[in-house]
């Protein structure tokens, strides 16, 4: 095994090179952390979802 395969690589850093499942892994670790903070400031399920996902939309977009 070389060294750079005994090293995983970020998950953000996975997901900039075009690696879907990792951008998944990130949504994954954060989104209860994004929708909780979204849920304090609307006080509001639907929206504090709609602001996430759109959180999330940008993060997508913006991997660069």
């Amino acid at each position: 095994m070389t060294a750079i395969a005994a090293i995983e690589l970020d998950p953000l850093e996975r997901a900039r090179g075009g690696d879907h499942d990792a951008f998944g892994q990130l949504v994954a670790a954060h989104q209860a952390m994004v929708f909780s903070i979204a849920f304090h400031f609307f006080g509001d399920r639907d929206r504090a979802a709609d602001v996430a996902q759109d959180i999330f939309l940008q993060l997508y977009r913006n991997l660069d």
